[in-house]
């Protein structure tokens, strides 16, 4: 969860002190939502750039909130299925032959890796057995959105970008309402 809210407010409510308490916190309120709209599709691209999950699955998961002058981006989901990364063979093969009974997976970019005794089954959809016996089964993962989130590298760009747009975004929202075009 990544929270943001306007550093400098005394500064903004100084510069519309003519306007009504309500016009200022709407205002404030517009600006904080414009950036996490504008967060949550940064911090689903710069996530793809390192795992090979589609920036779109990975928006799906994340939900923008404001609460007064605070407004949180948060994920929460269960982990992905190894079907949102890249996988080979992507299909179930035709015959089963002592060399292709092995999946290789990529989740992050660059490092792929090798899943014995893995196969593609039910809608190829990739699968490992749990023990020596046919079944049961079970449906192989990757990380969640909100892992590859939290990484240091993107949480923290993800940061700074929200904190550069608020303050941009915010003197938008005082220069609409000073040239009359919001009331």
């Amino acid at each position: 969860m990544i929270s943001v809210s306007i550093a400098d407010m005394s500064n903004i409510e100084r510069m519309l002190a003519g306007f009504s308490q309500s016009s200022v916190e709407k205002a404030i309120k517009s600006a904080i939502t414009r950036t996490l709209k504008g967060a949550k599709q940064t911090a689903s691209r710069k996530a793809a750039e390192r795992y090979t999950a589609k920036a779109s699955s990975i928006a799906k998961t994340l939900k923008v909130r404001v609460t007064g002058t605070v407004g949180t981006l948060s994920s929460s989901s269960y982990r992905m299925p190894l079907t949102s990364f890249k996988y080979k063979p992507s299909k179930r093969p035709k015959k089963v032959t002592k060399g292709n009974h092995y999946l290789y997976s990529e989740v992050i970019r660059g490092q792929q890796t090798l899943r014995e005794h893995a196969f593609i089954a039910l809608g190829n959809k990739p699968f490992k057995r749990t023990g020596k016996s046919r079944y049961p089964i079970k449906m192989l993962y990757g990380p969640s959105a909100a892992e590859m989130l939290g990484k240091p590298p993107t949480s923290t760009f993800i940061t700074a970008k929200m904190q550069e747009r608020i303050q941009v975004e915010a003197m938008h929202e005082v220069g609409a309402l000073l040239g009359g075009f919001r009331t």
